[in-house]
């Protein structure tokens, strides 16, 4: 540096200021150019001690200083250009020993090193690392100028004990070399990576141990002294200077014989090629491969293409224009073949923890869907957020394109259009679809839907439906289906077993005390069935093995229902507790709806039970089914029953005239019908039923068993008011007199009829006491009549 140099001028001049009137001088003349001046006395020999130091700053100014002497100072300035040019000298003979036996190195390894003398070293050295034998079959190469690499032959290391003599992993060839003279820059030119010919043997037995544990056990505790923590942009800023002519890895293989799952998957012709790969410069990637698994069936081809950016500071990888393809065929493929393509432009900045799908258009079975996702976080807690939706498409083409045939009957005019959008947010161990909006035909859901925890299955929603009528999109019930039949007048029991049925499962226990659902579900209006209900509401609430939906709340035929229901399954037994309270519901277009049959029962009905059970099939549920309904029916009718004309029947037979053919409705009205069931072990019993009408009253009691599906019932009509409506001519001798109806058989087919034989009975008891009163009434004291009247009374009984 000039500045020294001046320094030292300085302070040698000031060392010997007695023996020599010398003085060293500089001026500046302009940037980067002194002219120093240096003076000595005849008698002074110190330039000699300087002079170097002046021919560096002469050297250094390039011409722009000039050096003035007096005596002894052109001697000085020849022996300094002699030192020079020994000090030249050297340097050149340095280099050219250099030059030579780096030539002689090169040709030594050109010529006389041959890397295959070590071969058995080097396979000695990896079944000491690994355990695993290595067979180098092929030669080694190596090579110097104008590259330094090497290309390794046919090799193959070995399988682990206990998984056959299949080797592990087999290559052909493998090829790495890079430029000499850049590496002497700190830069690195590599040629093209060859690698050929891989065969990848994978292989997981039954007890769960595969055939890699002992290398991956080996790894893991061969650690070498822990370097200091960097980051991802540390670790890869030594590649910037890094230019590969490209990558090429063919024909590969992989197979995974996995006897664990019973399955086995191949990857064949594995496929890998680049451009050349500069650092923060695109180059080409393309990469294919056949893949096949054996449970389920499928076959097929994969192939993936983009333009690559990588820059090693973070490092970061963008990929323009990333698509992937694939196209099958078999039986684990809907429809037996499939094609699927995904396209969008991805990134990842390590450093930053960041990762993105741009433009993200994923099409399969001829429907598209599209999105965007980012992620976040990727180092330490990774989160991800997106967007997608599936714009309209017809769901009956895609069934047609998975051959899945829509069910015989379902309706020409359903199915015609459906769409999805939703948001998504998902971490490591949960998962939520915000905004979400599904339509399918003229009915739209709405809502949001989230897995809290994935481990627990933890499922958290709250949705709404506008309204969607169910049947449409079911087959029409079959000749009888939930037809009960109608009664028309008196009918012959039919057997106890008409209508019995296999038991169906319900609910198993252990599925509830898996779930863990919390939710809310309203909807404006379903139909199915034929039941409508309107404004429903529910929540749920699966935790601990216990069910509950409650609040249950709708409006329903010009009524409402309020209820719960609550299912344990924390035992091996499901246990369930129902509560239910119907208010205002015109019961006849209720039961007309759910039976598709004719109304059996009209009128504004206020049902309210408790109902408990155990079981895990309907048979159990009805034998522990128990608990209460009360019940009170306003202004209505029992359809299928007509009591008036049962007691023309019951006139007819005590006066022995033939009965008069029933020209009104088949059934009963009445202003009132209520009464309360008790339910126990599947037999529910009834001892108040009251039905009141402006011509009857009725009472009955009896049972119903539910598990056997029979039912005995006894009914009493009596005539107890005007004669005129609902048929009541000609009825006045029966007033004040108790008609007995008989309800028995099985309860889908009942059979109703008068008891006659008991009517006609008790007609002629009262007849004959009657007459028996009036003949002795004069003819006995009045203080006998009554003890008469009470045996003849006792005497007609036990007749």
């Amino acid at each position: 540096m000039v500045a020294p140099n001046i320094a030292r001028a300085r302070r040698i001049s000031r060392q010997a200021p007695q023996r020599c009137n010398a003085f060293g001088m500089m001026a500046p003349r302009r940037k980067g150019a002194w002219r120093i001046v240096i003076r000595t006395d005849s008698e002074c020999s110190r330039p000699a001690m300087f002079l170097p130091d002046c021919a560096s700053t002469l050297h250094r100014g390039a011409g722009n200083a000039l050096l003035e002497r007096h005596r002894g100072c052109a001697a000085a300035q020849k022996n300094l250009e002699a030192r020079m040019k020994t000090a030249f000298r050297i340097v050149a003979i340095v280099l050219a020993v250099v030059v030579v036996l780096f030539g002689v190195v090169a040709a030594y390894l050109a010529f006389v090193f041959d890397p295959n003398d070590y071969r058995d070293r080097i396979e000695s050295e990896v079944e000491k690392r690994t355990g695993r034998s290595l067979a180098i079959e092929g030669e080694l190469s190596l090579s110097v100028f104008p590259w330094i690499g090497v290309e390794i032959g046919p090799t193959q290391l070995g399988n682990a004990t206990g998984f056959g003599d299949a080797p592990f992993a087999r290559v052909e060839q493998v090829e790495v070399r890079a430029r000499l003279m850049p590496l002497l820059r700190q830069e690195v030119e590599v040629d093209r990576v060859v690698l050929r010919g891989l065969d990848l043997n994978l292989v997981r037995n039954a007890d769960g141990s595969t055939n890699w544990d002992d290398l991956a056990a080996r790894g893991k505790g061969e650690s070498p002294e822990e370097a200091p923590p960097s980051s991802p942009g540390e670790a890869m800023g030594g590649l910037g200077a890094i230019v590969v002519a490209g990558v090429e890895i063919a024909d590969a293989r992989v197979r995974f014989d996995d006897r664990q799952a019973g399955a086995e998957y191949a990857i064949d012709g594995f496929m890998l090629k680049t451009g050349e790969v500069r650092p923060r410069e695109r180059f080409p990637l393309e990469m294919g491969f056949d893949v096949a698994v054996s449970e389920p069936e499928v076959a097929g081809r994969v192939d993936l293409s983009g333009a690559v950016l990588f820059d090693p500071v973070g490092p970061k990888l963008d990929v323009d224009g990333l698509e992937l393809r694939f196209k099958g065929e078999g039986a684990g493929l809907p429809g037996g073949e499939a094609e699927f393509a995904a396209d969008a432009d991805a990134s990842v900045d390590m450093a930053a923890g960041t990762a993105a799908l741009d433009g993200l258009v994923l099409r399969s079975y001829g429907v598209e869907a599209r999105g965007d996702l980012a992620g976040n976080g990727l180092n330490e807690s990774p989160s991800f957020a997106g967007r997608f939706e599936v714009p309209e498409f017809d769901p009956r083409k895609l069934l047609a394109a998975m051959d899945v045939a829509l069910p015989e009957g379902v309706g020409g005019d359903v199915l015609k259009k459906a769409s999805l959008s939703t948001n998504i947010n998902a971490t490591a161990s949960s998962a939520r679809l915000g905004d979400l909006v599904a339509v399918l035909d003229d009915s739209r859901l709405s809502g949001e839907m989230s897995v809290a925890d994935f481990a627990k299955q933890a499922l958290r929603f709250e949705l709404a439906l506008d309204a969607i009528d169910v049947d449409r999109y079911l087959p029409p019930p079959e000749d009888g289906e939930a037809t009960p039949r109608e009664v028309s007048g008196p009918r012959e029991g039919a057997p106890a077993d008409a209508g019995a049925e296999a038991a169906v499962a319900i609910l198993d226990p252990a599925v509830l005390r898996g779930l863990d659902v919390v939710g809310k579900f309203t909807a404006g209006r379903i139909k199915a069935r034929g039941l409508t209900i309107n404004d429903i509401s529910v929540e749920v609430k699966a935790q601990g093995g216990v069910l509950r939906l409650e609040p249950l709340a709708a409006k329903m035929y010009e009524g409402s229902y309020a209820g719960s229901a609550s299912f344990d399954g924390r035992a091996q037994t499901l246990s369930m507790v129902l509560a239910n309270r119907l208010s205002g519901v015109q019961a006849g277009p209720l039961l007309a709806d759910l039976s598709g049959a004719e109304q059996r029962l009209t009128g504004n009905a206020n049902v309210e039970s408790r109902l408990q059970a155990r079981g895990n099939d309907t048979d159990a549920i009805k034998r522990t089914l128990a608990g209460n309904v009360d019940f009170r029916f306003l202004d209505g009718a029992i359809k299928g029953i007509n009591v008036a004309q049962f007691l023309r029947q019951a006139q007819a037979k005590l006066t022995g005239k033939p009965a008069p053919a029933g020209d009104g409705p088949n059934q009963t009205d009445f202003t009132e019908l209520s009464g309360t069931v008790r339910i126990s072990d599947g037999v529910a019993r009834n001892d108040d039923l009251d039905l009141r009408s402006p011509l009857l009253r009725v009472v009955g009691e009896g049972s119903a068993n539910l598990p056997d599906e029979t039912v005995d019932y006894l009914v009493r009509a009596s005539v107890v008011a005007s004669l005129s409506g609902q048929g009541g001519e000609g009825l006045e001798q029966l007033k004040g007199v108790t008609v007995p109806i008989r309800i028995s058989g099985n309860l889908d087919d009942p059979s109703i009829r008068p008891d006659l034989e008991s009517l006609v009975t008790d007609r002629v008891k009262q007849e004959a006491q009657k007459k028996l009163e009036e003949a002795v009434q004069d003819k006995v004291a009045p203080e006998l009549q009554e003890g008469l009247k009470k045996g003849l009374g006792d005497f007609l009984q036990r007749r």
